[in-house]
């Protein structure tokens, strides 16, 4: 999640959604860029706003039904949202890319970490 001009908006399921205030309705903003063919399944990321730009930055590729690997992403993907049509493009990717991944199960709090 992030706030660009006093506007929610949230990354699920690969799609950009913008939050109402109001009504509290959501509006798809941007599905995923055509060339990150994972962006569903990315999770445990940042995503931060700088001027009219959304940043998501880094994550892993989770766990699928037919994958149990988890990849760590250096990527870091740009949504320009300040325009009419939003856009993607590809930033400078990270040097070295960190991420946690954590879960409870029984009450107990289970965190990986991969670099």
């Amino acid at each position: 999640m992030a706030i660009v001009r006093g506007e929610l908006y949230v990354l699920s399921h690969g799609v950009i959604f913008k939050r109402d205030k109001e009504q509290w309705l959501r509006k798809m903003v941007a599905a995923a860029p055509a060339s990150a063919l994972y962006f569903e399944s990315r999770i445990g990321f940042g995503m931060i706003e700088l001027g009219d730009e959304l940043y998501v930055i880094g994550g892993v590729i989770g766990p699928s039904r037919w994958n149990v690997d988890v990849n760590p992403l250096s990527d870091v993907d740009v949504l320009t949202v300040g325009m009419d049509r939003p856009t993607w493009h590809l930033a400078s990717p990270m040097t070295q890319c960190c991420t946690w991944v954590c879960a409870v199960e029984d009450l107990m709090l289970l965190c990986l970490r991969f670099c």
